[in-house]
């Protein structure tokens, strides 16, 4: 099985911020295929919904932790539901990629972002997919790309 992580914030105040992207991705995807409703797991302290993809059977799972401590609730699906860094899916944001765009990488670093440092580090690993959604401006005039202008 599967295991789809979507980083992100809990509560209603981060509900469509920049920040909570990936976790916005998974209710998204819950919504638009066939995934059961949302269960918590207070042992993961995520919110999970199972379904299938395509025949293969996937675990969404938002963690209710905030997202530097994501890795608690990866940590207990390593160790209790078995889940192996290959079958891993972390969907988050990404500040050096514009909005509306996005990568797939996997064997990388977290680069400097604190959720993936902590799900490197809840998994023992860093061999596991990564789906960047963008989320920084880009300048309409100049086509430079980032959050914050250059001047």
């Amino acid at each position: 099985m599967k295991h789809i992580i979507g980083l992100g914030n809990p509560g209603e105040k981060y509900i469509g911020t920049r920040h909570n992207v990936g976790r916005d991705f998974l209710l998204w995807l819950a919504e638009h295929e066939s995934f059961s409703t949302w269960q918590t797991d207070r042992y993961a302290q995520a919110q999970c919904a199972e379904g299938n993809i395509k025949g293969e059977p996937m675990l969404l799972a938002l963690p209710e932790t905030f997202m530097n401590k994501s890795g608690e609730t990866v940590r207990y699906l390593k160790d209790k539901q078995s889940l192996l860094p290959e079958h891993c899916i972390l969907v988050y944001d990404d500040v050096d990629l514009p909005v509306g765009t996005f990568k797939i990488s996997t064997d990388r670093g977290s680069g400097g972002h604190n959720g993936v440092q902590s799900v490197m580090d809840g998994l023992g690993s860093k061999s596991f997919v990564r789906v960047r959604i963008g989320v920084a401006r880009t300048s309409f005039w100049t086509g430079e790309n980032g959050a914050t202008p250059r001047r």
